[in-house]
């Protein structure tokens, strides 16, 4: 799966957040209720006397604060688009960007001539082809109505 850069406000974010503050919130006013109890042990005078506690104090400095998570996902679009093109061959250029919105008729992309320019010749040359062939048989047709008519040549050779 691929990682992904969530940026912005999103609500599942938000909300897995404050579930966790939720829970750490409750786990700790649990334990400190708990350490509010009655002792129901006698206490000695040594533990009512007062204990020196450790204490470091840090003074408050602002921070920027990160507002992406880094995390793994799928993302899906809502809509999803197939798009063909007509005929193959290599892109010469992109005219659009991931995301862009786009309408009927726009240039997309640019396939590179070079392949239909090839596939043209290709044609023209068949084009030549069947021409001679046809002015060949056409020739060969009046050749042979001309022995007919002359009566050089039997009806049924052909």
């Amino acid at each position: 799966m691929p990682l992904l850069k969530l940026r912005g406000r999103c609500s599942l974010h938000r909300i897995a957040a404050s579930t966790v503050i939720l829970r750490v919130l409750t786990v700790a006013s649990a334990l400190a209720l708990a350490a509010c109890g009655d002792a129901t042990e006698p206490v000695s005078e040594q533990a009512r006397a007062p204990q020196r506690v450790e204490v470091t104090v840090e003074e408050l400095k602002p921070q920027t604060w990160q507002s992406t998570v880094s995390t793994f996902g799928v993302v899906e679009a809502l809509e999803e688009v197939n798009v063909a093109a007509e005929l193959s061959g290599t892109v010469a250029a992109v005219h659009i960007n991931e995301g862009d919105r786009v309408v009927a008729g726009q240039l997309l992309l640019e396939l590179d001539p070079q392949k239909r320019q090839f596939a043209v010749e290709q044609a023209q040359q068949h084009v030549r082809h069947a021409q001679a062939a046809l002015k060949e048989a056409q020739l060969k047709l009046q050749r042979r109505r001309n022995l007919s008519e002359q009566e050089t040549i039997s009806k049924g050779s052909g």
